[in-house]
């Protein structure tokens, strides 16, 4: 069964339940896009697992949450949440600066969480979509700002159709998601 499983490298320390509360979250952005999902922690805190790459079709991408913030950056008034390593077909391996997410949650009014969760899909999003994939709105806008932030918080920010179709097809499978620490 084809899929993708999401391994989580927890550098930030994370308590467990707040890691649970985000990775929830980032399930349910991926499954409405059409992704047969699983989450694992493979390292930094209670529960974490040896992550080995599975056989079978199933796409394997890599997530880092590291505590601070990125140390190269476009504009500094705007520190990138998030940031991946892909080409126009993809690639495996991204990151969330936890400082940044927490900045700008705070200052729109949003639980960081919430952000997390969506600057992980988003970089998750260019591992599965390439690295052009920025879009007009939703989760791959290149740059989010408040409004879409409290869109964020009541769950209207999605991939688009045309993103949503990609990713059903490359790792939709039948097998069942599940956030597993």
């Amino acid at each position: 069964a084809a899929g993708v499983e999401v391994h989580i490298r927890n550098d930030a320390e994370l308590k467990r339940t707040t890691l649970d509360r985000c990775m929830s979250q980032l399930r349910t952005i991926l499954v409405l896009a059409g992704a047969a999902v699983d989450i694992r922690l493979c390292q930094g805190g209670e529960g974490a697992v040896a992550c080995e790459h599975p056989s079978g079709g199933v796409r394997v991408v890599d997530l880092r949450i590291l505590p601070g913030i990125a140390q190269k950056m476009r504009n500094v008034r705007h520190p990138p949440l998030g940031q991946s390593i892909a080409s126009e077909t993809g690639g495996v391996y991204a990151i969330v600066f936890l400082a940044s997410v927490q900045q700008q949650a705070a200052a729109s009014n949003i639980p960081w969480t919430t952000l997390v969760a969506y600057a992980s899909a988003h970089e998750i999003g260019h591992l599965l979509l390439g690295a052009n994939a920025h879009t007009l709105n939703g989760v791959m806008k290149a740059n989010w700002d408040a409004k879409d932030m409290r869109a964020m918080f009541q769950n209207a920010v999605h991939f688009n159709r045309e993103q949503q179709f990609a990713i059903a097809n490359c790792c939709g499978g039948s097998g069942g998601s599940d956030w597993m620490g």
